[in-house]
């Protein structure tokens, strides 16, 4: 049985005030990666000044631990985009770890 990994939630851009301070965005998500433990899933998200997802996408540290867990760069991509565009997801920590889990659930990884 395959362990599910951990799954941390950083919501980064001008709709969150409490990774504001200094760095740019990547570096910030950057950061958050490397802080991690070893083996979890940063959900990593910029968030863009409304709440409409128009400008909402994925930080490379979300695609890039989900590409550690094994997923290849179309999966990691995929995931990242459904879960940072969704909607309902705007300000909802809970919700997007949670979606990030059900759809590493879902999916398939290439490797591991």
């Amino acid at each position: 049985m395959r362990k599910t990994p951990t799954v941390l939630v950083a919501l980064l851009g001008l709709a969150s005030p409490v990774l504001a301070e200094g760095g740019t965005w990547a570096a910030r998500g950057a950061e958050l990666a490397e802080a991690a433990p070893a083996g979890a899933v940063v959900v990593a998200c910029y968030r863009g000044p409304l709440r409409d997802v128009i400008w909402d996408r994925p930080e490379i540290a979300f695609t890039d631990s989900l590409r550690r867990a094994g997923y290849d760069m179309a999966q990691a991509q995929a995931i990242a985009e459904r879960v940072c565009r969704d909607p309902a997801l705007v300000d909802d920590r809970a919700g997007l770890a949670a979606l990030t889990q059900e759809l590493m659930a879902q999916t398939p990884r290439a490797r591991g």
